[in-house]
């Protein structure tokens, strides 16, 4: 290379190691030396890291003429056997030297590939660490274990199969912070090991459902789901309904901060597939989540409009209970039921006309009392089917 000849004879600035035949592991700090050369070479020097005849990047752009560099070899570069550096002036490009034969940088033993920097994890959601290893040098199982700043807080599993993932349910006692990072080490040997490059953020807040990919129906009771740490979020939380970017509506402005919600949806909603939820601690708007990712809200085959949840009937009078048909598969007829409470009281119909509404009168003979909700299904498929919310049954 160009470096031979140039940089042997005494006093002239050479490359001294690598200078051929090392090895060095991608992650890890070695020791780049030079020989110092004369006056012509100046106080300071530029090093550079070559692979084959190509030029990859600066390893440092200014450093003094000291003949020593602590380098921190960037884990996201190629393993491979062909690499050299390249040594000159910093005031005059053609006062050079190269390594004289190719070094190898190899992977590490351990790496650590998630949480690698930048992550938002919430308290009582679970995430995948994961990592790369070469089996033969970090050995067949791992400890994982948590630092925050330069503090290390616990291991999150002292023994586990070193196969490059460990699902972790996140402790809701963790306190809020962004300076967290995984640490992966060999079971066997404390020094095969690797932290995550740059610092993770674990929130006090997560939503659990709908995260993405689920499919609710309109007019369908669902269970929105969270976790949190609560002394940060405080006694409340409040909930609301994303479109988009859009903010839609809230679905409840303040409700416990217990970790559930069960939610009516409105049956006047768009059917898409780009909604999305939020939860926020009701004292401080600036703690909150959202679903990682959308989730589709879909029109029900059968809907009831009327009842619609909390009316007061009276007995003996009559009542127009009324639908929407969304599907062909309802058919041309449908059949309405009362229930009470959780149980099957009787076909109010076996069979009329779906076309959306049926006059009811209601027998006298009936209980008065809360928890009723009226059935509505198809003639000829029972599991097309949908239930009222509850109303009520009064004397006249």
């Amino acid at each position: 290379g160009e470096g031979e000849g140039e940089g042997e004879g005494e006093g002239e600035l050479a490359v001294l190691v690598p200078n051929g035949g090392e090895s060095w592991v991608l992650g890890e700090t070695a020791a780049i030396e030079w020989a110092l050369g004369g006056i012509e070479v100046g106080p300071d020097v530029r090093l550079a890291l070559h692979k084959g005849a190509s030029f990859v990047d600066w390893i440092d752009r200014y450093t003094p003429n000291d003949g020593l560099y602590e380098w921190n070899i960037p884990d996201d570069l190629e393993p491979d056997d062909d690499y050299h550096v390249r040594v000159q002036s910093f005031y005059d490009p053609s006062v050079r030297d190269f390594s004289d034969g190719f070094f190898t940088l190899l992977p590490p033993a351990v790496s650590v590939t998630a949480p690698n920097g930048g992550e938002v994890w919430p308290v009582g959601s679970v995430h995948m660490i994961t990592w790369n290893s070469d089996v033969e040098l970090a050995g067949v199982e791992v400890r994982v274990g948590l630092h925050r700043g330069t503090d290390f807080v616990d291991w999150i599993v002292r023994r586990t199969d070193n196969d490059g993932s460990f699902n972790w349910l996140l402790p809701t006692d963790l306190e809020p912070d962004d300076t967290y990072r995984v640490r992966v080490q060999s079971f066997t040997d404390p020094e095969v090991r690797d932290l995550s490059n740059a610092p993770f953020t674990i929130s006090p807040l997560g939503l659990l459902a709908p995260n993405g990919g689920e499919s609710w129906e309109m007019g369908s009771i669902q269970m929105i789901t969270w976790a949190s740490k609560p002394d940060v979020v405080g006694a409340d939380v409040r909930i609301g309904l994303h479109a988009g970017t859009d903010f839609l509506e809230w679905i409840v402005r303040q409700t416990a901060n217990d970790g559930t919600y069960f939610w009516k949806l409105p049956t006047d909603l768009e059917p898409g597939d780009g909604y999305r939820i939020r939860v926020q601690s009701y004292t401080d708007n600036t703690i909150r989540d959202l679903s990682d990712a959308p989730f589709t809200i879909t029109v029900a085959p059968l809907l009831v409009t009327i009842p619609g949840g909390g009316e007061t009937w009276a007995l003996g009078e009559t009542y127009a209970i009324t639908w929407e048909s969304n599907s062909p598969q309802v058919g041309e007829d449908v059949r309405v039921g009362l229930h009470k409470g959780g149980a099957f009281v009787d076909w109010l119909i076996r069979r009329t006309t779906n076309d959306g509404a049926w006059e009811w009168t209601v027998s006298p003979e009936l209980p008065a009392a809360y928890g009723y909700r009226i059935r509505l299904q198809s003639f000829t498929d029972k599991q097309l089917r949908f239930m009222s919310p509850a109303f009520t049954l009064v004397q006249p």
